[in-house]
């Protein structure tokens, strides 16, 4: 899972490193407090995504159908006999759980909690994929902004990566445990989520120029600087090794991951759940892409329904494709842009119902 076998290089080992990050309290940048125990405990896997292995639930979709007294078709539509009882939540305390489980600065250990619910819960029964759906919806891609310097968005960017690993893991097990369910299908969202996340950071991490942007850590906590001087070269390193060197580069690399993440749901989810906007996402990268025939091919196969997450921007979508070739372009970037104002507003919402803004974390 690591993105590389070797391990960040410094002047001093690992571990006397290490001891130095730990023995003192947190990072704490315009009041702002950093794990740099978590980073450093997984610098080696702060970008998982570039090695994730997306075949898992192909993989896991076989051996159903090799075993099938125990594991079903997820497209037979069938119905599933369950030991685990289906979660039951009002949408009140769905909402609340949401809520608990929202923050700037961590990932993990807030959805800790929805982890242990999805573990006991049914897979397709009763409202687990609903809860995971709203925990991605309202609580992932927030946006982060550069304050009077760079450290905060630095460090904090760089503590969320560290948390990515944990949710591969989990949704690894449970793509094995439960193929073809709601909630897999609702993870698989959830980590392209993530995926978006992590590249937007690997992108900050390769453009920061550390004695530039980076003064306070310098000034401050200079074992911590120096971490950041290894981690920049590193990753860097790596990159330039695998010809990922330039933003447009790692961007296709990302687009290439998200592209597998979207056809798993698109091949697997069960009964057509939440296809249409896997499509959607699908065709957004291509039409970034500057592919206007893949984007039409995603597209036009959309089905939105009640309940997902793009049902509005697909439908908008679906009549641009009906206009004449020379307005449909244009029709169809003024609605990508209202979708990503939509997200903007929800966003900045969200932040001011925690006390926060765009630049603060």
């Amino acid at each position: 899972m690591a993105v590389a076998a070797d391990a960040v290089t410094s002047e001093r080992s690992d571990q006397d490193q290490s001891d130095k990050v730990e023995a003192r309290p947190a990072l704490e940048i315009a009041g702002v407090a950093i794990d740099l125990g978590k980073i450093l405990a997984r610098r080696d896997e702060l970008f998982p995504f570039l090695a994730l292995d997306t075949s898992l639930w192909n993989r896991a979709r076989a051996r159903r159908e090799d075993d099938p007294v125990s594991l079903r078709n997820p497209l037979a539509g069938a119905t599933r006999a369950s030991l685990r009882p289906p979660l039951q939540l009002s949408d009140r305390a769905l909402q609340a759980l949401v809520d608990r489980a929202w923050s700037r600065r961590e990932r993990w250990r807030p959805f800790a909690p929805i982890a242990v619910l999805l573990e006991a819960h049914d897979p397709d029964d009763g409202r687990a994929a609903a809860l995971v759906q709203g925990y991605s919806e309202q609580n992932l891609l927030q946006p982060y902004y550069d304050g009077s310097t760079r450290d905060a968005r630095f460090w904090t960017m760089l503590g969320l990566a560290a948390d990515h690993v944990a949710f591969i893991d989990l949704i690894g097990r449970f793509t094995q445990q439960h193929p073809g369910s709601k909630v897999t299908t609702e993870l698989m969202f959830l980590l392209d989520e993530l995926a978006q996340g992590s590249r937007d950071t690997l992108l900050m991490l390769t453009s920061t120029d550390p004695e530039a942007s980076l003064r306070h850590t310098a000034s401050q906590r200079p074992e911590a600087y120096e971490l950041a001087l290894a981690l920049r070269d590193h990753y860097t390193g790596w990159l330039r090794t695998r010809q990922l060197e330039s933003a447009a580069a790692i961007t296709t690399r990302y687009d290439d991951v998200r592209l597998q993440l979207l056809s798993a749901i698109i091949e697997h989810s069960p009964n057509g759940y939440r296809v249409a906007d896997a499509r959607y996402l699908a065709g957004v990268i291509a039409f970034e892409q500057n592919d206007m025939a893949g984007a039409e091919q995603w597209w036009r196969a959309m089905r939105p329904a009640d309940g997902d997450s793009y049902a509005i921007a697909s439908a908008e979508i679906l009549e641009a494709l009906r206009l004449p070739h020379d307005r449909r372009a244009a029709a169809i970037v003024g609605v990508l842009g209202a979708e990503h104002r939509r997200w903007l507003d929800f966003s900045e919402q969200r932040l001011r119902r925690f006390g926060q803004t765009l630049d603060r974390f």
